[in-house]
């Protein structure tokens, strides 16, 4: 009999998710014999679009509170979530800071402090929502990261709700290890975590990142030449807006200081000092 796989995406698939999370999570929740339980969502837009938590609410009959600032989409919201009668509606935007926390608002609502799902996608401070999160234990937790960002690289935005910057997987599953999760799936934009007393009811025997997160079609990297010459590898089209980007487009470099340092004239090397200046007191 041919074991099953270790590697949870062997399940993705689509039924509301992007990109197979509705697969990925029902195999979960399979595994951690989950079978009714309580999701939180946000932002949840209409509810349906894009959502992690819809399948479970429609087809396993979960209870839920879903949580949209934006009035029209809320305004969907409530109209598709009307005939589920396990779900709580809130239209609130969601911070790190009382009463607006993520703690204050479910404290609002009838959801258990242990419930099964929570999924984060505000396109930005999602690091720091989870970070602020101390009442509540959620079983999985899935985190919208930043598919542009390599596997070894730990960048986390701004604690500031007017960035959309997002953070790398490398910083959220720091954050995850802090407070007691175990990464155990990745999709294109999304980090899944179960709590680690669950992990080994999964199977997954090797949840290092760059076995759950192979070499990424998103990223672009930008190679130093020995000449002081810049060049971009990997992907060379702007993920959101499809610009093609160029090499010279990043020189911070005139052609003429291009020059293996140690073998420049003392007169290249006095204009490199003076390049230098100008470029760290620009404006």
């Amino acid at each position: 009999m041919t074991p099953p796989p270790t590697r949870l995406d062997a399940y993705a698939f689509d039924r509301y998710s992007q990109n197979g999370e509705d697969g990925i999570l029902d195999r979960i929740f399979e595994l951690l014999e989950v079978t009714d339980g309580w999701c939180v969502e946000f932002g949840a837009v209409d509810g349906v679009h894009l959502s992690n938590t819809h399948h479970q609410i429609k087809e396993r009959g979960w209870r839920a509170v879903l949580i949209e600032p934006d009035l029209r989409e809320f305004a969907k919201l409530t109209v598709n979530m009307s005939e589920f009668e396990g779900v709580t509606c809130v239209n609130s935007f969601v911070r790190f800071e009382p009463p607006d926390d993520l703690d204050g608002i479910l404290a609002t609502t009838q959801i258990p402090h242990d419930f099964a799902l929570l999924s984060i996608d505000v396109d930005g401070i999602d690091y720091h929502i989870w970070d602020s999160l101390t009442r509540y234990r959620p079983r999985v937790v899935v985190i919208e990261i930043n598919p542009t960002m390599p596997n070894h690289v730990a960048f986390v935005q701004a604690r500031d709700p007017t960035v959309r910057h997002g953070s790398s997987l490398q910083a959220v599953v720091n954050l995850g290890t802090q407070k007691g999760y175990s990464l155990v799936a990745t999709t294109t934009s999304n980090a899944i975590f179960v709590r680690d007393e669950l992990f080994s009811r999964l199977g997954v025997t090797d949840n290092s990142l760059d076995t759950l997160r192979p070499g990424h079609e998103h990223e672009t990297s930008i190679l130093h030449l020995y000449d002081g010459t810049l060049v971009l590898a990997g992907r060379t089209r702007h993920p959101w807006n499809g610009l093609e980007l160029r090499n010279s487009r990043i020189q911070i470099l005139p052609r003429l200081l291009r020059a293996y340092s140690p073998e420049a004239s003392p007169r290249i090397r006095k204009l490199e000092r003076l390049w230098h200046w100008l470029y760290k007191n620009r404006p």
